[in-house]
Formats: structure tokens, C-alpha cells, sequence
């Protein structure tokens, strides 16, 4: 399907787009898996210590899952982003978990009776790799409770296929 999409400005014109038909663009979505959007947003939003929002969306164009970042205050072209139908998104930089999402009752305690980051403290409490375990757990705990926002997917749909001029 072809779809005309205007620029800043009329100065600037319109150009024509191929995108993918709503209904296959939809089959893609409905069949996207939650948990690893989340997984490969976090990721993103993880590397980045700027304000700013990390996300994933599905391309119109072709169909293609993509994630990206971008700093707050950009603003993208009309014709460079029209066909982001965003699934996911996270503001960053991402807050550091609570320390009692890394420890029980018991761990706390120590914790708070030591002179150790958590970090440290889970390090050397429990081996090298466990505070990449307990981090991973937490992240997919998060992935697990995601949902997404239907309504405003149904949204973008609607405003790139009824309010785009069809060509």
C-alpha cells in the first residue's frame, strides 16, 4: 500500500511511502513476544546515561522489529518516523533497582551492616556472577508484568492508515 506523507511544511511537500497493509502490520504485532520487547528495550535504555527514551517498535515498511534510542528534546522528520508503531518504550537513564529487590530480610540486615556497596556485598557474599543473576531476575520479573498498551498501538494504527492521504 502506498501512503502520501506531508513534510514540515508546504514549502517542503509530501513524498509517497510503501507500508505493509494494517492487517498484516497487525498479525506481526499480535505476534510479537512481551518479554523480550521489554528484554531488548531495557538493554537499549541501559546504555544510555542521557534523558532520553529507549524503544522498540514495528517498522511499517517492511515489518521489521527495531530498537533505538533517542535523546529527549529530538524530534524526528515527518518522513523519518511516520512508520514507528512503538510497542515499548522506557525513559532513561533507568533508575538502579531497590536494594530490597536484590536482598531479603535477612541479606539486608547484613547488608546494612557492612561497609560494602550492594554490588560488592552480593559479590563477595555469594560468587562473581550472582549479582548478574539476581539483576537478570529482577529485569525478567519486569519483562513478565509488562503489557502492552493496546489502545495506544490501535492508536498509531488508526493515524498512520486513516489519516495518512492514500495514494
Amino acid at each position: 500500500m502506498k501512503i502520501r506523507i506531508a513534510g514540515y511544511s508546504s514549502n517542503e511537500g509530501s513524498r509517497v511511502f510503501e507500508i505493509l497493509e494494517r492487517e498484516e502490520l497487525e498479525k506481526i504485532i499480535d505476534s510479537i513476544d512481551r518479554q523480550e520487547i521489554f528484554w531488548q528495550t531495557f538493554d537499549k535504555a541501559r546504555g544510555f546515561h542521557f534523558s532520553g527514551d529507549a524503544y522498540t517498535y514495528v517498522d511499517a515498511r517492511d515489518g521489521e522489529i527495531v530498537t533505538r534510542w533517542q535523546q529527549e528534546g529530538v524530534i524526528d522528520h515527518p518522513w523519518d518516523s511516520f512508520y514507528e508503531i512503538v510497542i515499548c518504550s522506557l525513559k532513561t537513564p533507568v533508575r538502579e533497582f531497590d536494594t530490597n529487590e536484590y536482598l531479603d530480610k535477612e541479606e539486608l540486615q547484613k547488608f546494612c551492616d557492612s561497609d560494602m556497596t550492594l554490588e560488592e556485598f552480593i559479590r563477595t557474599e555469594y560468587g562473581p556472577d550472582e549479582f548478574e543473576r539476581r539483576t537478570e531476575n529482577i529485569i525478567d520479573f519486569y519483562a513478565c508484568k509488562f503489557g502492552v498498551d493496546w489502545d495506544f498501538l490501535k492508536e498509531q494504527l488508526d493515524n498512520l492508515y486513516s489519516n495518512s492521504r492514500h495514494v
